[in-house]
């Protein structure tokens, strides 16, 4: 079984069938130490509620949960939430996750894990969307402490549904008591992975709900002088480094007194990004500056983000969003974000198999981009965008028509009746 392996061909086994998280060495290292942490953290506590564990790879998984807490918050009596992660990207994030404690997921020998199980005494295990570990449900189910999923999808053209690997996990699957399936395609797909049809139910996707919540409370002081502007906004989100020289070759062909104001956010703000942005934007003429929250002085045509957690702010004040990772395959980034505020949306080349990309190109409230010619099509867009307000309104629209609500309440109702 899974749960026997040592940690470390635990998490490679992972890895090499796309389960794994990226930075696999910093991974290790978070997930091996995880096991001490987590048990000397449960012995000190004070608090003897119910405790409900929550798992997710990375930190979008992590924070399409945040509407269900809000949910489960307000219906129980002091519950305590964590959350287990395998990226070394959720360490940033730390402050912003209102839960008891974010740590890795421990993973180790059978008995060591036990002894997490045991000091941490869950009264449920849920997993957000994909990222099932056979050693933890197998756990679990021996405590009877009920396996979850919510927001649960499967890619079509996922390694898990092969063999031998779908045979591998079958178990896992069949062990699972709830999965919250966000279409009736993923409800198919966790039935072929092994999942009881009576334990599958289609709800829609938490995410959906979170980014509805997150336009409510949108921190407009971080950007009066941005909305001052008399440029369009377009407002890249999640860049990666294929990203960049279409967008900043597209802004330099306008003309400086047409030319939109680009606020382009890294998928990693780390120095070096930002700094290889700011130049690459200054090398073709754009006047730049960093955003770090605090309005920029002079009318630049180039802001880049250099902090976490103002990106979800930002597409408020967008005429145009640009979602970055769609030059990579399954690297599209986020497209739903944007879409809650109205905004028309677009990405790269490699968007299919993507949840919700596919809804919002059919819908004609994202347009993606050819991969021979994508400048030109990028170009192409924007100046319709921009300069048509007609049509970016309705483009706007039929995005915002894509976002739904009420996944988030249907998965809080079953993480609480399996609690209670």
């Amino acid at each position: 079984m899974m749960s026997t392996l040592p940690h470390t061909r635990v998490l490679r086994e992972y890895t090499r069938v796309g389960f794994g998280p990226h930075g696999l060495a910093g991974s290790l290292r978070g997930c091996v130490g995880a096991i001490d942490r987590w048990i000397s953290w449960a012995e000190a506590k004070q608090s003897h509620g119910p405790l409900l564990w929550f798992h997710g790879a990375s930190v979008g998984e992590l924070r399409s949960l945040e509407p269900i807490l809000h949910r489960i918050r307000s219906s129980a009596s002091a519950p305590q939430f964590i959350f287990t992660h395998t990226s070394p990207s959720v360490e940033q994030w730390y402050p912003m996750f209102e839960v008891d404690r974010v740590d890795y997921m421990p993973v180790g020998p059978p008995a060591a894990l036990s002894s997490v199980f045991n000091a941490v005494k869950p009264g449920v295990l849920v997993f957000s969307r994909g990222d099932v570990w056979p050693h933890l449900v197998s756990k679990a189910t021996e405590r009877g402490i009920p396996p979850m999923v919510v927001g649960a999808e499967v890619r079509s053209d996922s390694k898990r549904l092969t063999w031998p690997l779908r045979s591998i996990f079958r178990r896992s699957y069949r062990s699972l008591d709830y999965v919250g399936a966000v279409t009736e395609e993923d409800a198919l797909l966790y039935a072929r992975l092994g999942a009881r049809t009576s334990a599958i139910d289609v709800i829609g996707d938490p995410r959906h709900d979170q980014v509805l919540e997150r336009t409510a409370v949108v921190r407009s002081d971080l950007f009066n002088g941005c909305q001052e502007t008399t440029r369009r906004v377009v407002v890249a989100g999640s860049i990666e480094a294929d990203d960049e020289d279409p967008l900043l070759d597209c802004m330099a062909s306008y003309e400086p007194a047409t030319r939109p104001l680009l606020i382009a956010a890294p998928h990693e703000p780390s120095r070096s990004n930002v700094s290889r942005l700011l130049q690459s934007a200054r090398d073709r003429g754009l006047t730049a500056e960093s955003l770090t929250g605090n309005d920029p002085e002079g009318d630049h045509e180039c802001l880049v983000v250099d902090k976490l957690g103002l990106l979800g702010d930002l597409y408020a004040i967008a005429d145009v969003a640009y979602v970055g990772g769609g030059f990579r395959k399954n690297k599209l980034h986020s497209v739903i974000e944007p879409a809650a505020f109205g905004v028309p949306v677009v990405f790269g080349p490699c968007w299919r198999n993507i949840a919700d990309a596919d809804p919002l190109v059919k819908a004609g409230g994202a347009v993606a981009l050819g991969a021979e010619h994508p400048l030109i099509d990028l170009q192409s867009e924007l100046d319709q965008l921009l300069n048509d307000a007609d049509y970016r309104w309705k483009r706007g629209l039929r995005a915002r028509r894509c976002i739904s609500r009420g996944a988030a309440d249907a998965a809080a109702a079953a993480i609480m009746s399996r609690v209670a």
